[in-house]
C-alpha cells in the first residue's frame, strides 16, 4: 500500500519518537509489550511499513522473533538467526546499526542467511520478498547487547531526515531498558504465583496432613473402644466425599454408608480389576457402563486380602477422591478387620472346644458356667447342624470353601435372629442353635421351620442335616446324632440339600437298620414279587409302588401311570395274587406299604 507523507524534521522525529518509547514505556509488565515496540515505532515512522523485533536467547545462542508486523506469524516463529546471520544477526554480531538503501543490497546481505532461515523468511513475506529499504538496530545497554529491532519499506520512494539514524539510534537504551525492566516484572510476577501456588500447595497439604491426623485418631480411638467396624465406616465417611463400601474376602458386605450402591456389578468378583487386587494386593479402578467407576482397594492382613474398600467415583475424577485419605484409613480398617477374625478365630476354638465336650456327654459346672457365659440357658431349646460338602476330594483343601459355609450360616442365623454358634469340626461345618424356653416351643419350631427353608436356598454344593429339637443344653449330643443321620439320609436319597430330621418320617427310623435287616424284611413281603419282575421284566412293582404312594387312590395312580382303569385292576389282582395277600387286608397293606418304603430307601 502506497503511503503519502510530508518530509519530517529532526526535531519532528525526535518528537514522536519520545512519544513511541513512552508509550512503549507505559506498556511494561503487560502481555502486547513486545508488540508496542514494532507498533508504536512503525506508528510514528510513516516510511517504515513492516518490522522484526528480534531478542537473543541465552539457551539456544540464537536470535528469536518475538514479533514482527507485515509477515506471517506461522513461518517467521520458526526463524531462529546466529550472530552474524543475515542483516539483524551482522548488527547482533556487531552492535553497529545498519541502513540499506537499496533492494539489490537487501537482497545482497541476506545471502548470509542460512537456507532454512531464508525460506522461513520469504514464505512469511506478505509484500514484496524483499523491501526497497531495511533498518537495522541493536538494543543494547551497559550490560551488552539484548536483540534487534529490524524495520523496512516497500516505498522505493521514501525520504529520511539526515540525522534520522542517529535519533532512532539514541531512543534504543531507553527501549533495551524498558525490555529488560520488563523480563524483571515478568520475573516477578511469574515468581508471585508460584509463591501463590507454594503456599497455596502448602496450606492444602496442612491441611491434608490434619485431616489425615484427624482421621488416624478419630478411627483408632473408635477402634479402642470397640465401636466396631460400622462405627468406623461411618466416621470414615466424613473425610471422603466419595460413598464408600466394606466386604470381606467373599464380597460379603460388612458396612457402608447411605448413599453407597447396595448392588454390587454382576459377575464383579471375576473381573480382572477385583483378580489383580487379589493377587498384587494393589489397587484398582473398575469402570463401570454409566459414568462411574468404582476404587478397589484391597484391606490386607497378614500375609492375604481379607477384604475390599470399595470407593464410587464419577468417571475420569478419580483427583477428586483424597487418596491419602483412603490409604491411611484403608489400612485402620484392615487393623479393625483383623482384630475382629482373631477374635472371631478364638471364638470359634472356644466353640469347638465347647462343643466337643457336649458331643462327647461331658458333664459337670464349668460346662455350664461355660454356656452360661456364652448366653446360653440350660434349659432352652437346642438344634444341632451339620454342613458337609457332597464330595468329598482328599486332594483339595477346601479350608477356604467352608469359611464360605461358615459366613453364610452365621448370616442367616442374623437374618432370622436365632442365637447360635458355628465352628469346624474335620472337613465339616457344625452349629448349633438356641431356642428361648420362654417364648415356648411351637414358638421354637416354627422359627426352626422358618429358617431351614432359607437354608434350602443354598447355592454350594453341601448337604445340611439338622438334628431334633431338644429341652435340655447337654441333649445336644443327641441331635448332633440325629444330623448325622439326616446327613446320611441326604447322601443316600440325593435328591435334597437339606433335611430336618423331625421331618424324615418312616426314614429317620430306617436309619436305625442295617441293610441287612431291611433286605430281609423285603424278603418276606415283597420277595415273590421281585424274583418275578426279574424273570419277566415287567412293571407290576411300580404299579405297586405308585399304588401304595397314591394310598390306593385309583384315579390318581391311572393319571400318575397312564393307563386304563380296568389295566390297574388286572395288575393289582396279579400283584396279590403273586404275594398271596388281599391289599385290602389292614395288616397286610401295612405291611406292604412299609415294605415300599424301605425298598425306595435301600435301592432308589
Amino acid at each position: 500500500m502506497n503511503k503519502t507523507y510530508s518530509l519530517m524534521t529532526d526535531s519532528r522525529l525526535y518528537k514522536v519518537l519520545s512519544s513511541a518509547v513512552s508509550k512503549i514505556m507505559d506498556a511494561v509488565g503487560n502481555e502486547d509489550f513486545e508488540q508496542s515496540i514494532v507498533n508504536e515505532i512503525l506508528h510514528v515512522i510513516p516510511q517504515l511499513d513492516v518490522g522484526f523485533l528480534l531478542i537473543f536467547n541465552d539457551k539456544t545462542q540464537k536470535l528469536i522473533v518475538k514479533h514482527a508486523v507485515g509477515y506471517d506469524k506461522e513461518n517467521y516463529r520458526k526463524t531462529q538467526l546466529t550472530s552474524g546471520e543475515g542483516i539483524s544477526g551482522e548488527v547482533f554480531g556487531t552492535g553497529e546499526p545498519m541502513f540499506l538503501t537499496t533492494q539489490q543490497d537487501i537482497t545482497l546481505a541476506m545471502r548470509s542467511m542460512s537456507p532454512i532461515n531464508l525460506s522461513h523468511y520469504l514464505h512469511s513475506t506478505t509484500k514484496a520478498d524483499y523491501p526497497q529499504q531495511t533498518i537495522a538496530i541493536p538494543l543494547k545497554d551497559t550490560e551488552g547487547t539484548l536483540g534487534v529491532i529490524t524495520l523496512s519499506s516497500h516505498d522505493n520512494n521514501s525520504h529520511y531526515p539526515s540525522n534520522f539514524m542517529d535519533i532512532l539510534h539514541s531512543f534504543t537504551p531507553m527501549i533495551s531498558l524498558a525490555y529488560r525492566h520488563h523480563v524483571l516484572k515478568k520475573k516477578e510476577v511469574a515468581l508471585e504465583k508460584e509463591l501463590l501456588l507454594t503456599a497455596k500447595a502448602l496450606r492444602k497439604e496442612h491441611d491434608q496432613q490434619q485431616k489425615t491426623a484427624d482421621l488416624y485418631n478419630e478411627l483408632t480411638t473408635l477402634s479402642n473402644q470397640n465401636k466396631g467396624i460400622q462405627t468406623m465406616m461411618l466416621a470414615f465417611q466424613h473425610y471422603i466425599t466419595a460413598p464408600i463400601s466394606l466386604y470381606d474376602e467373599l464380597f460379603n458386605r460388612i458396612a457402608d454408608v447411605n448413599q453407597a450402591p447396595t448392588l454390587l456389578p454382576p459377575g464383579f468378583i471375576s473381573t480382572k480389576e477385583v483378580q489383580y487386587v487379589i493377587s498384587m494386593k494393589k489397587w484398582q479402578v473398575y469402570n463401570q457402563t454409566d459414568e462411574t467407576s468404582i476404587i478397589i482397594i484391597p484391606i490386607v492382613g497378614s500375609n492375604s486380602v481379607i477384604g475390599f474398600l470399595l470407593t464410587y467415583i464419577e468417571k475420569e475424577k478419580f483427583h477428586h477422591v483424597d487418596r491419602m485419605l483412603l490409604e491411611y484409613g484403608s489400612s485402620l480398617i484392615s487393623l479393625e478387620m483383623m482384630k475382629q477374625q482373631s477374635i472371631l478365630e478364638a471364638q470359634r476354638v472356644i466353640y469347638g472346644d465347647l462343643f466337643e465336650k457336649i458331643i462327647f456327654g461331658a458333664s459337670d459346672s464349668q460346662l455350664d458356667q461355660q454356656a452360661k457365659n456364652l448366653g446360653f440357658q440350660p434349659e432352652d431349646f437346642y438344634v444341632a447342624l451339620i454342613c458337609s460338602e457332597i464330595e468329598h476330594n482328599s486332594k483339595k483343601d477346601n479350608r477356604f470353601e467352608r469359611e464360605k459355609w461358615m459366613r453364610w450360616i452365621e448370616e442367616a442365623l442374623k437374618l432370622y435372629k436365632i442365637k447360635g454358634i458355628v465352628t469346624q469340626r474335620g472337613d465339616q461345618v457344625i452349629a448349633f442353635l438356641s431356642f428361648p424356653e420362654v417364648e415356648g416351643k411351637i414358638s421354637a419350631r416354627k422359627a426352626l421351620t422358618n429358617f431351614t427353608e432359607y437354608l434350602n436356598k443354598v447355592n454350594f454344593p453341601v448337604y445340611i442335616g439338622l438334628g431334633r429339637m431338644y429341652e435340655s443344653f447337654h441333649d445336644i449330643r443327641k441331635s448332633y446324632g440325629d444330623a448325622e443321620k439326616s446327613l446320611l439320609l441326604l447322601k443316600k436319597r440325593k435328591n435334597r440339600r437339606v433335611h430336618k430330621f423331625s421331618d424324615g418320617g418312616i426314614y429317620r427310623i430306617l436309619l436305625d437298620f442295617d441293610n441287612k435287616e431291611l433286605e430281609t424284611f423285603l424278603e418276606d413281603h415283597l420277595g415273590a414279587l421281585l424274583d418275578y419282575e426279574n424273570k419277566k421284566n415287567g412293571d407290576l412293582l411300580e404299579t405297586l409302588i405308585v399304588y401304595v404312594e397314591n394310598n390306593r387312590n385309583l384315579k390318581n395312580t391311572i393319571d400318575a401311570l397312564t393307563i386304563h382303569q380296568n389295566t390297574l385292576y388286572y395288575r393289582v389282582k396279579r400283584i396279590e395274587e403273586i404275594l398271596d395277600i388281599s391289599l385290602a387286608n389292614p395288616e397286610q397293606w401295612f405291611d406292604i406299604q412299609l415294605a415300599c418304603k424301605i425298598y425306595e430307601y435301600v435301592y432308589l
